[in-house]
């Protein structure tokens, strides 16, 4: 009978060296998104159920820290709580999606489970309280988002959307990459059209005068024309081979390269500080963009 005991007692123990353990869960608000973050101390299976007020997440083989209790949050637009349920072998996590939301299905999901130097695993979940955000606040909400998770790109796209005004239809970033590709390929057939236009105007110009010339006048013309043009260019580059010659004596190396605080003067500075920091630059980047030192950022804002 003891022999028994041992042996449960033996699987037992080694069950429990054998199970994941869930070390932590955290939670960024960014406004109608939030992002959910689950830590482990080895790769972990896991299964994934969207239900209509509720993401519940199935963790085999695993245990959860003891100081992980059930917790409700407040002031979040996306996410109410959540709830830990264990059993024998495995662990359940229930994320609470806010049933505040006018429309629950139009709520989403993005998960991905990442190594962290090998030594734990993180699987991140970001909630999305809508596909499509219609005013400014829920616009403002996913720049913010992508901004503070490296994706640059995206956070540009709805950043152009909020500049642009379009609120009041469904925001399809394809759809909105298109238009911009567009205009900018009609800006270019635009560009070139008028100088298409320019050189045939041109060219008819100089048709117009060699019209009135016969064959000799015409090659005459054109000798003294060619001859012209050459005078005038060797006069461009003695004049240039002289300037680049006093320049080269009267100026000094030290004075070729401007110091931290010669870009132009006081009032100038003030209106590209305020101009970046309306397009949302960050006033070290305003810094090494203009070439001035922090101290004087912060002394014209």
């Amino acid at each position: 009978m003891k022999k028994i005991k041992f042996i449960i007692l033996f699987v037992f123990l080694i069950t429990l060296l054998q199970a994941n353990i869930l070390i932590d869960l955290y939670h960024y608000n960014y406004g109608i998104i939030d992002r959910t973050v689950l830590v482990f101390d080895s790769k972990p299976e896991y299964s994934i159920f969207k239900r209509d007020d509720v993401i519940q997440l199935n963790i085999e083989k695993c245990k959860k820290n003891i100081t992980l209790n059930n917790s409700q949050i407040k002031n979040n637009n996306t996410i109410n709580g959540f709830q830990f349920k264990s059993t024998k072998t495995d662990v359940i996590v229930l994320i609470m999606i806010n049933t505040a939301i006018q429309n629950l299905n139009k709520y989403k999901y993005d998960f991905d489970l990442t190594s962290i130097k090998g030594s734990v695993y993180k699987l991140v979940l970001d909630i999305f309280s809508t596909k499509n955000p219609q005013t400014n606040s829920e616009i403002q909400s996913f720049v913010n988002f992508y901004d503070a998770t490296g994706r640059k790109n995206k956070a540009d796209e709805y950043r152009y959307l909020l500049k642009h005004g379009k609120l009041k239809s469904a925001i399809d970033v394809t759809k909105v990459s298109k238009t911009k590709d567009a205009a900018a390929q009609q800006r270019n057939a635009g560009a070139t059209t008028a100088q298409q236009k320019k050189e045939k105007e041109n060219l008819s110009f100089l048709q117009k005068i060699f019209s009135r010339f016969d064959n000799t006048n015409l090659l005459l013309f054109t000798s003294i024309f060619v001859g012209v043009i050459a005078l005038t260019l060797l006069i461009i580059m003695i004049i240039n081979l002289s300037r680049k010659k006093a320049t080269s004596q009267e100026v000094s190396f030290d004075e070729k390269f401007r110091n931290m605080n010669d870009f132009g003067d006081k009032d100038f500075q003030k209106e590209m500080i305020a101009k970046l920091i309306a397009d949302d630059w960050g006033k070290k980047e305003i810094a090494h963009e203009l070439n001035l030192t922090n101290e004087r950022i912060n002394e014209l804002t």
